[in-house]
């Protein structure tokens, strides 16, 4: 099934990211927003992610699996913007194919941050605005970058590493099941297709009753759709 967005309605569809619409200061947040993910991608190009989900309790209802996501350019604007599809998984699990125009970001981007936050409250509960807010916040004043050096391609790449521990100093921790020191961290570079190389999220709890869980999404490559 496939459903055509268009403006900002994909990213108001993705649920979190109308948190960051407001004009954004901090270097950081502006490192992660603010840049033209998708300058690199041209016309027919399909940049391809793999995602793996681990469990540490084998019995959990919601058990780790591997899968695929994908962005593809349809569209390249004399502007520069591009007309990209989004496709979330494979087979049983996969998700509705989100198409978008004029868009200069990574789509992908937008589905993780949401995704961590479902997965959050599949584990903490909570309220989703109240969550979505401190998120928000944390990223702007919380967040911690590092300069690293990644691999892409066989070749060492410039990157940055940015980790966010949004719910550590909450008022509401002692609620959240334990889970309140989940880490959310993406790895980014400009020299990469899609501008972003890992971005994952692990949920380690305070108690060893409750599972460890890992979620990674993977830059894998590029390849050119006939």
């Amino acid at each position: 099934m496939r459903r055509m967005l268009t403006g900002a309605a994909l990213v108001a569809t993705l649920a979190f990211a109308p948190a960051f619409a407001a004009p954004i200061d901090q270097t950081i947040a502006k490192e992660i927003f603010d840049i033209p993910h998708m300058d690199e991608i041209g016309r027919g190009n399909r940049v391809n992610y793999s995602f793996e989900r681990k469990v540490s309790l084998p019995d959990h209802p919601n058990p780790g699996y591997t899968d695929q996501i994908y962005v593809d350019v349809t569209k390249v604007e004399a502007d520069g913007k591009r007309n990209v599809a989004l496709q979330v998984f494979s087979g049983a699990r996969a998700k509705h194919l989100w198409e978008e125009t004029g868009m200069t970001g990574n789509p992908l981007l937008g589905w993780y941050l949401d995704n961590c936050l479902n997965q959050f409250r599949a584990v903490a509960g909570g309220d989703r605005d109240f969550l979505k807010n401190t998120f928000k916040i944390a990223i702007r004043e919380k967040a911690k970058r590092e300069d690293i050096k990644a691999t892409w391609n066989g070749k060492e790449v410039d990157a940055m590493r940015v980790t966010i521990a949004p719910f550590a100093d909450s008022r509401d921790k002692k609620k959240m099941q334990g889970y309140e020191n989940a880490k959310f961290t993406l790895v980014f570079s400009p020299s990469v297709p899609g501008y972003f190389l890992e971005l994952s999220s692990h949920f380690e709890p305070t108690s060893a009753r409750m599972p460890i869980i890992d979620e990674k999404i993977t830059l894998s490559g590029v390849a050119e759709q006939k």
